[in-house]
């Protein structure tokens, strides 16, 4: 089990079995920087292991191999203005709120 919490700048790696939780690590905290994060509001892992986390503040998804202990990241573009009319851009243009895995070979063609 992955959990993130709005607000909250850690992500927890848990066991869960009937009647027992089994912390096994954790890592981040409040930032820019690789494990850091800025309102953290999903997480998502895929078949092979890797962790992705839609950092809502800091406009990016980051990709963490666990088992390598390599972070990648993709920026999600941000202009506070766009358009004649200099108007803001809405948040769900440049603040990533999930990241759903889809299928393994889309996946393996975003976020190398």
């Amino acid at each position: 089990m992955l959990k993130s919490k709005k607000n909250y700048t850690t992500i927890v790696q848990a066991k869960l079995a009937p009647f027992k939780y089994e912390f096994v690590t954790k890592w981040g905290s409040y930032g820019s920087g690789d494990y850091q994060f800025y309102l953290p509001f999903g997480v998502a892992v895929d078949s092979s292991g890797n962790v992705y986390v839609a950092d809502s503040f800091n406009h990016r998804i980051m990709k963490f191999r666990i088992s390598t202990q390599t972070t990648f990241q993709v920026n999600i573009s941000y202009s506070p203005i766009y358009g004649s009319f200099n108007l803001l851009t809405p948040p769900s243009q440049n603040e990533p709120k999930e990241r759903r895995i889809e299928r393994e070979k889309r996946e393996k063609n975003e976020l190398r």
